[in-house]
């Protein structure tokens, strides 16, 4: 499978290219800002219930 990233270059110094997605990146795009919001919505919850855990010995 191949895929390809649309983009566009500019004349100028230093060079300038602009990427754009796909409409499947897009579509992932909003999948991946959704989880990082969750994470960073629950990120003190979540190093609370880190800093309560029990320590396992390995």
């Amino acid at each position: 499978m191949q895929a390809s990233l649309p983009s566009s270059a500019a004349a100028g110094l230093p060079p300038h290219v602009e990427y754009t997605l796909t409409p499947l990146g897009q579509d992932i795009a909003g999948h991946v800002q959704a989880l990082a919001d969750c994470v960073e919505g629950n990120l003190m919850r979540s190093l609370q219930a880190q800093a309560q855990a029990p320590t396992v010995a390995t």
